[in-house]
């Protein structure tokens, strides 16, 4: 049988017990050994970039959208004449 997964916080006597470094800490807990304001700045070069994509994702789907509506009034405009319902159609 395994074992059970153990906690981040244990209660001894009503009292809570955290095991998590608290915020203010400088040097990382994640083993890199990098400071936390290099881990910030990191963080917030990647929220630009990842911003900046979403930005050219939307573009191009107005693009598509916009190819897919004139595709579509052309296609009906195709269709329209074919049937006579516009001029042309015998």
């Amino acid at each position: 049988m395994a074992s059970p997964k153990k906690s981040s916080a244990s209660q001894t006597s009503g009292q809570v017990t955290r095991l998590v470094p608290s915020a203010a800490t400088t040097t990382g807990g994640g083993g890199g050994g990098d400071s936390l304001d290099t881990r910030v700045a990191k963080l917030q070069s990647d929220v630009e970039h990842v911003q900046s994509d979403v930005t050219e994702i939307k573009g191009d789907i107005r693009k598509l959208l916009g190819a897919g509506i004139l595709a579509a009034v052309g296609l009906m405009a195709l269709m329209a004449t074919g049937f006579g319902w516009l001029g042309g159609g015998g």
